[in-house]
């Protein structure tokens, strides 16, 4: 079942993301999955990259509902910080 970035909640990511990072630090069998699964991820395993896709297009749209209540415009995505 792939989600994408239409049934991802930003919410929801956030709460997993602190979730995760709770088990990345107590969970050492979690940590080397986590890690393999970066190394996955920048090799460009295609499951990993349609992951991550979407969960960054979710992020985009509620960053431009931001950038729309702020009427900025023309901005130039550059990747990660």
């Amino acid at each position: 079942n792939k989600e994408t970035s239409s049934d991802v909640d930003l919410g929801d990511l956030v709460q997993l993301y602190k979730a995760a990072k709770k088990r990345f630090d107590d969970d050492d069998d979690f940590k080397a999955r986590a890690r393999e699964g970066v190394v996955k991820l920048q090799a460009g395993d295609a499951e990993s990259l349609a992951a991550w896709e979407s969960l960054c297009e979710a992020s985009r749209k509620e960053y431009q509902k931001i950038y729309d209540t702020l009427d900025i415009q023309g901005l130039e995505e550059r990747g990660e910080s």
